[in-house]
């Protein structure tokens, strides 16, 4: 029926030392002295400039910003990649979510408007008498709101069959 999982944005690959100015590594400074490439599970010297919205110039492509639900991969050569580190990188009314031992996530809305933790719980419970309150709480917290809605709002029958399954990232 419901399986556990969470959707996170892919990617894009790392920086390849190619003749961009880069170290003989392939890392480059973003002015702090920490290399770029290595700062990936940070903010990548990207700075907040609010609601959502983060600096990725390096002054030679001008300036570059990364819009809310992106982040900045290279500061080098102002790349932005879909995606969250932080939740500065997402608007004010949504958290960046990662999957455990992920250094990337994706925006999710906060925001109230769909069923609490415990509507949804008691709709998979009753559709799923097998779960458990617990990783019923883990498959909420790795959902999104339109997820909860479609569970909350469908019959037993259709979300055992994968109805909400595109809302829910399966």
């Amino acid at each position: 029926m419901l399986a556990m999982t969470s959707t996170l944005v892919a990617c894009g690959d790392e920086d390849d030392g190619d003749d961009d100015g880069a170290s003989a590594d392939g890392a480059s400074s973003n002015g702090d002295g920490a290399s770029a490439s290595a700062s990936a599970s940070d903010t990548n010297g990207s700075q907040g400039l609010g609601d959502g919205v983060t600096d990725c110039s390096s002054g030679a492509f001008g300036d570059v910003v990364c819009q809310a639900g992106q982040y900045c991969d290279d500061m080098v050569l102002s790349i932005c990649e879909n995606g969250c580190l932080s939740n500065d990188n997402c608007t004010s009314d949504q958290t960046c979510e990662k999957a455990s031992g992920e250094d990337v996530g994706s925006c999710q809305n906060t925001a109230p408007g769909g069923p609490t933790e415990e509507e949804f719980c008691m709709k998979v419970l009753t559709c799923d008498p097998s779960g458990t309150m617990e990783l019923c709480s883990m498959l909420y917290a790795g959902t999104n709101e339109a997820c909860h809605q479609c569970i909350d709002a469908g019959n037993c029958g259709d979300i055992n069959e994968g109805s909400c399954n595109a809302d829910c990232g399966f």
